[in-house]
């Protein structure tokens, strides 16, 4: 069930802050049914130590989960049936961080009150787990909830262990970003799961190799945003069972030459190929997934060997390998890249990347004369702001060594609403004889 669906069928989705209504993740929404019901706190925030929950009626608070912890999940909570607003809170803090409002708790219904995303962007949703569909024997019903807005549309492959990508189908297609699926039948036991962006197989975004999804049970994935913004995260929750940790094992790395007299690089980063002869000043066009952990490889500039830099590339991050400086006495950086789309409607995010050789002065960029970054060093990126999108935007790079603009163009650039730019100033411009610093831009995502 896509979103718009969703909204057709008149189950609202809520605003500032709160992702999916109740209903919208399955049924059993009101008071029926005898007995209590029963709610439970799964906290997957990417940045959060633990979370408390409370539910509250008549103006009065309940504990119901205490100091549930990043990627855990709660026991489940007895409450009678009828109408509640739900708070989730930091751990032994008073102020609420996520609310959910006027939730029918059905008499003998279980729900889980997710927790997601990262700091200044946390979201919620209630997800109703009293879909009582038995699937046939031998198979299991899966539902995919993208809770990963930043992640965009991505397609689910469900597979055999060793099935090639480029073999299989996908069960689930183009599922956006912030959107539920409906439930879908696929062979239960250990399976692979594969999720790509919709359309391109190349576009790894996870990927599970064993998920044990057992018979005739029903299970929903939950992909969850990561702090570089492409890759998602993945959580197993059965209907009424225990959670299964599936995050991503994966960092994205591009490389990006910028090494005086058309210096050309090379980078092997933890057992993947990012270029062998990539000629300054350039950036590589894609980034490439590697294990995530202790960055090991060998970099070259001219075919010299160059020292690799200690760092470690944690998962669901997005890096860029910058080599900069002269042959000879060239330096690897490791800059982070924040590609998560902008939060407020309306913007662009762009920042400035700085690499001119020998460079101790800083660069600094405005767009539309409105200052976007300043005395950004040499090996370093600026903060990436917000700015208004639009054509013709005027974008300027200054340093106080130089009478004229690094970057300047004529007719300005054209800023997408939604998308993620970077700005480089780069070594290794020669024209006739003559090196500058050479600007470039590119979108991101």
């Amino acid at each position: 069930m896509s979103i718009n669906l969703l909204r057709r069928l008149g189950l609202a989705l809520a605003g500032a802050g709160v992702a999916f209504a109740m209903a919208a993740c399955g049924g059993g929404g009101d008071d029926s049914g005898g007995g209590n019901g029963s709610v439970r706190l799964l906290n997957v925030t990417n940045d959060i130590a633990s979370l408390d929950l409370y539910s509250e009626k008549s103006d009065t608070q309940t504990l119901r989960n205490e100091a549930i912890a990043r990627d855990g999940l709660g026991e489940y909570a007895t409450l009678a049936k009828g109408t509640y607003s739900f708070q989730v809170k930091r751990a032994g803090n008073e102020a609420t961080l996520l609310e959910q409002t006027s939730r029918s708790i059905a008499g003998d219904g279980k729900y889980t009150m997710v927790a997601y995303s990262y700091e200044g962007a946390y979201k919620s949703v209630l997800l109703s787990e009293n879909d009582d569909t038995k699937p046939d024997a031998g198979k299991t019903r899966l539902r995919v909830l993208n809770l990963s807005s930043d992640a965009g549309n991505v397609d689910i492959y469900v597979t055999d262990a060793n099935t090639p990508l480029s073999d299989a189908s996908a069960i689930i297609l183009a599922l956006e970003g912030g959107s539920v699926s409906a439930f879908t039948s696929v062979n239960s036991g250990d399976r692979r799961i594969r999720v790509t962006g919709a359309g391109n197989k190349d576009d790894v975004r996870l990927d599970i190799p064993v998920a044990a999804l057992g018979d005739t049970t029903t299970v929903n994935l939950l992909l969850t945003p990561t702090n570089g913004g492409v890759l998602v995260h993945g959580y197993l929750l059965p209907q009424g069972g225990d959670l299964t940790v599936a995050k991503n094992s994966q960092a994205r790395v591009r490389l990006i030459a910028s090494v005086s007299t058309g210096g050309s690089v090379g980078a092997t980063v933890n057992g993947a190929v990012l270029g062998t002869a990539l000629r300054s000043p350039q950036v590589a066009g894609t980034y490439t997934n590697v294990p995530a952990g202790a960055l090991a490889g060998s970099f070259t500039v001219n075919g010299a060997a160059v020292t690799a830099p200690t760092a470690t590339l944690v998962a669901g991050n997005d890096y860029s390998l910058m080599v900069a400086g002269v042959p000879g006495a060239s330096t690897v950086y490791v800059l982070p890249d924040d590609n998560r789309a902008p939060t407020t409607t309306g913007r662009s995010k762009v920042r400035l990347v700085n690499g001119v050789a020998g460079d101790v002065s800083g660069l600094s960029m405005t767009i539309d004369f409105e200052s976007v970054a300043d005395g950004t060093l040499l090996g370093t990126a600026s903060t990436p702001k917000q700015v208004p999108f639009g054509t013709e935007k005027a974008v300027q790079v200054t340093s106080p060594l130089s009478a004229n603009p690094l970057y300047d163009p004529d007719n300005g650039v054209t800023l997408i609403e939604g998308a993620v730019y970077s700005v480089f100033v780069l070594s290794g411009n020669v024209v006739n004889s003559v090196e500058t610093p050479q600007g470039i831009m590119r979108r991101d995502r």
